[in-house]
This record gives C-alpha cells, structure tokens and sequence, in this order.
C-alpha cells in the first residue's frame, strides 16, 4: 500500500493534491473529506495515519486497543468494526463516526 501510495505522489502536483486533503480534512472532519483522502491513498488506516501525523493532538492513531477500549468505555457510542480475518478497522462511515 506504501509503495503504491509513493507511486502515486511522484509529481508535485500529486503531491499537493494529497497535502491538501491532509489539510481539509484536519480543518473540516467529515466522512466527505475523510473520503477525499482515502481516494488519494486508499484503506481507512492510512488517511489516520496522516491525519494524526499532521496534528497528534487532536487526531490521535487508532489500533486495535485503542478499539478495544473504546467499545469498553463508550459502549452505546459508534464502535469501530473490526474484519474478522485480519485485525484492520473496516472501511465504513461508522468506524470513521466512531474515530
């Protein structure tokens, strides 16, 4: 997925095109903005990770215990879904609701 990513923003303009979807969505967290940078490098574990690069504190990262502790702690909130072959947040709206 790395590789095909760097593969994809080997111009500048690919290159912007992917900071700006980094910035939109930390100005503006929504399933719509969130899916803009999917678009750009694909899966839900990816756009995050950019996404808590860019400004830790207000998007941290999310694994599998962070998963685990939320269903635990806010169990009547929106729960990340988990792809029971591979450990991986599912790629949906509510993982995104839940993140």
């Amino acid at each position: 997925m790395t590789r095909d990513l760097l593969a994809g923003v080997n111009s500048p303009e690919a290159w912007n095109r992917l900071q700006t979807a980094v910035k939109n969505l930390a100005q503006t967290p929504s399933w719509e903005t969130f899916q803009e940078l999917k678009k750009l490098c694909g899966g839900f574990a990816m756009p995050i990770t950019f996404l808590s690069f860019y400004d830790p504190e207000r998007f941290p990262m999310v694994d599998q215990r962070i998963g685990k502790w939320w269903l635990q702690r806010f169990p009547d909130k929106p729960q990340f879904g988990w792809n029971a072959d591979r450990t991986v947040i599912n790629q949906n709206k509510k993982s995104w609701e839940a993140y």
